[in-house]
C-alpha cells in the first residue's frame, strides 16, 4: 500500500516536467526542462535510486545532477539508463520505481530533442532556419 502511495505522488510530481519538456520549442527549452527536472530530485531519492543503478544514473556522489549542456548530453545520459534498465530486466530483476521514471523521462526528453532537431521550419537556438 505505501508503494502505491508513493507511485501517486511521484507521478504528480512528474507532471510538471514532462509538460515542460513536451511545451518545448528549442533545444534550449528542452534542456532546461531536463536540468529542471533532474535538479527536483532530493537527495535522497537520489540515494534509494543510486543504491540499484550501480552508477549509471545522471547524479554524482554528492546526488547532485550531472550537467546536461546538449542534445548529446541527454542522448547518452538516456542511452546508458536504457541499457542498465534493460539489463536489470533481462536478469529477472525488478526495477525501482525512481529508475523507471527516470528512464521514461529521459526517453520522453530525447525524443524530444530529436523532434526538435528534425523540424526546420522552426528556429534554431543560433537563430538559424
Amino acid at each position: 500500500m505505501g508503494q502505491a502511495a508513493y507511485v501517486y505522488g511521484s507521478r504528480f510530481a512528474v507532471e510538471p516536467h514532462i509538460g515542460r519538456i513536451n511545451a518545448a520549442d528549442r533545444t534550449s527549452a528542452v534542456l532546461e526542462a531536463v536540468r529542471s527536472y533532474l535538479g527536483s530530485w532530493p537527495a535522497e531519492r537520489v540515494e534509494r535510486l543510486q543504491r540499484a543503478d550501480a552508477g549509471w544514473a545522471p547524479f554524482d556522489a554528492r546526488q547532485q545532477p550531472l550537467e546536461v549542456h546538449s542534445a548529446a548530453d541527454v542522448e547518452d545520459v538516456f542511452r546508458d539508463v536504457h541499457r542498465h534498465c534493460a539489463a536489470l530486466r533481462e536478469c529477472g530483476l525488478d526495477l525501482p520505481l525512481e529508475l523507471l521514471e527516470l528512464d521514461w523521462v529521459l526517453l520522453f526528453a530525447h525524443q524530444r530533442l530529436r523532434q526538435a532537431a528534425e523540424t526546420p521550419s522552426r528556429v534554431d537556438d543560433r537563430g538559424a532556419r
